[in-house]
This record gives C-alpha cells, sequence and structure tokens, in this order.
C-alpha cells in the first residue's frame, strides 16, 4: 500500500473514531444519528469504523449532528491532560446547572443559539466578517 493511501486510511479510522466516540458521549444511538444525517446505518458504522470515508457535504451533517466542529474532528487533537480533562468537567458542569430547569423547547433554543454564535466567532477570527456585518 503506497504512503499516500495508507494516510486516507488513518485519516478515516481517526476521522471514524472521533465521531464514534462523541456519539457515545452524547448517548446517542448509531440508528438515530444515521436518521438526522440521512444516511443508512450501516454507512454510518463503516464510516466509524474506517472502512471508507464521506464526501464534505456528509462529514459536515455528521459534525453537525454530533455538535463537533470539523476542525476537532480532522485535526490531530493533542491529548489532554488531567487537569484539562477535570477543568472542563468544572465548566460542562456548571452549565448543566445553569440551564437544569429548562425546559425542552428552552434547551433547543439555547443549542441553536450557541451554534450560531459558535459559527459566528469562528468566521470572526478568520476574518469572514467586515466592519458592516457587525
Amino acid at each position: 500500500m503506497d504512503k499516500e493511501k495508507k494516510a486516507r486510511n488513518h485519516f478515516w479510522k481517526e476521522c471514524g473514531r472521533k465521531m464514534a466516540k462523541r456519539r457515545k458521549e452524547l448517548e446517542l444511538s448509531r440508528n438515530r444519528v444515521s436518521e438526522l444525517v440521512g444516511i443508512s446505518e450501516k454507512d454510518l458504522g463503516q464510516i466509524e469504523r474506517g472502512e471508507h470515508g464521506c464526501g464534505l457535504p456528509r462529514m459536515v451533517a455528521i459534525a453537525r449532528v454530533l455538535n463537533l466542529p470539523l476542525d476537532e474532528l480532522t485535526a490531530n487533537v493533542p491529548a489532554q491532560t488531567e487537569q484539562m480533562l477535570e477543568k472542563r468537567q468544572q465548566v460542562l458542569d456548571r452549565l448543566i446547572a445553569l440551564f437544569s430547569g429548562c425546559t425542552t423547547e428552552e434547551l433547543e433554543s439555547l443549542f441553536q443559539l450557541n451554534l450560531d454564535l459558535m459559527k459566528y466567532i469562528k468566521r470572526a477570527r478568520r476574518g469572514d466578517y467586515e466592519d458592516s456585518h457587525l
């Protein structure tokens, strides 16, 4: 197997591993994610196992459903230290406490609002917005 093919295989195995890990963190079944993305459960399983890749639109759809930024999905993210993981968990616990009294509809609205905010922040970091858009 040539180097390029090995690199592609490694890339898709890593992407698939990250997708499966995130899906499990969110306690979503493969069936549910495949329904939300609009693909078969079999296809999602093959993608998660790195048996084959997918096009950008499908990858974006999967990442969106999993609330997983594409750059995080496709990058070799350095391992987090225990201290970093503990701090992250503390922040997540504070968010859970903050939103614990919300209805499902309120939570969905908050999720969408934050998703839009994160998109805006990422675009602003890249300089995609001019002053007229602010």
